[in-house]
């Protein structure tokens, strides 16, 4: 089974989940190397792709954050562990935009900043390995 570099992957989809750019990045599934084509507006970085980058038999494309379900849910779930009397708040939050960064100031305000960063990268290391796993790939430790 061809093993994915976990922070690559990560920092990869962190790029592709960010909606102010369309980076995209695939995986070869022989080798697990991971191609990275940049949005060439912002960068003007030429990219060597594959002709056959879009060969799902050969290529998977790294998932955005959404697609592993690492949205809003996720700050739902810290919020009904850590937050459990304003878990109607953060839901609140989350219904109008600007709401990661409302989050974050409550967090911060409550001494909760780092729980919240330790929480949503293992959640997000679980979700990787599990994508991973179904796509017949490993996720390096």
């Amino acid at each position: 089974m061809p093993t994915v570099d976990k922070n690559e992957l990560d920092d990869l989809m962190d790029l592709v989940s960010n909606d102010m750019t369309t980076d995209e990045a695939y995986i070869c599934r022989k080798t697990g190397k991971i191609h990275w084509i940049p949005d060439f507006a912002i960068s003007g970085i030429e990219v060597d792709v594959s002709a056959d980058i879009d060969d799902r038999d050969k290529y998977v494309s790294v998932p955005d954050k959404r697609d592993l379900d690492l949205g809003s849910r996720l700050a739902y779930d810290f919020a009904g562990q850590h937050l459990p009397n304003q878990y109607e708040q953060v839901r609140d939050m989350f219904r109008r935009a600007g709401a990661y960064g409302r989050f974050k100031g409550l967090l911060e305000g409550k001494g909760l900043l780092q729980a919240w960063y330790d929480f949503e990268a293992e959640q997000s290391t679980k979700a990787l390995a599990q994508w991973c796993k179904d796509e017949g790939l490993e996720l390096s430790a």
